[in-house]
């Protein structure tokens, strides 16, 4: 539990720090702050993953700390997951920040 507390905490981290670089780049400002997280568990022909919801779940939590819109979504099926890409698509806005994370 440590190690995975710890990796996702880096990773997240690292997100963080990469969305403040683009903040400099020009096109990029203080704009909306938008994240999709996708975190697959449950699959029908293999057997369920430990981690991938609650990875996805923590990741949304450390998100929305930082004033992300977090559009989250556990164990759907594809098209479930095309319909949040698509709502995704539309939240990005100019000037905006969009990430995306997904953990099977």
């Amino acid at each position: 539990m440590m190690k995975r507390s710890f990796g996702l905490s880096l990773m997240v981290v690292m997100l963080l720090l990469s969305c403040k670089a683009f903040s400099g780049c020009p096109g990029v400002s203080g704009g909306q702050r938008v994240d999709l997280v996708i975190g697959n568990s449950n699959y029908q022909k293999v057997t369920p993953l430990a981690n991938a919801a609650h990875d996805a779940e923590d990741t949304a939590t450390v998100l929305r700390s930082y004033q992300f819109d977090v559009m989250s979504v556990e164990d759907q099926c594809n098209s479930e997951m095309q319909q949040a890409l698509e709502c995704f698509k539309q939240a990005l806005q100019p000037n905006g920040v969009g990430l995306f994370f997904y953990s099977d």
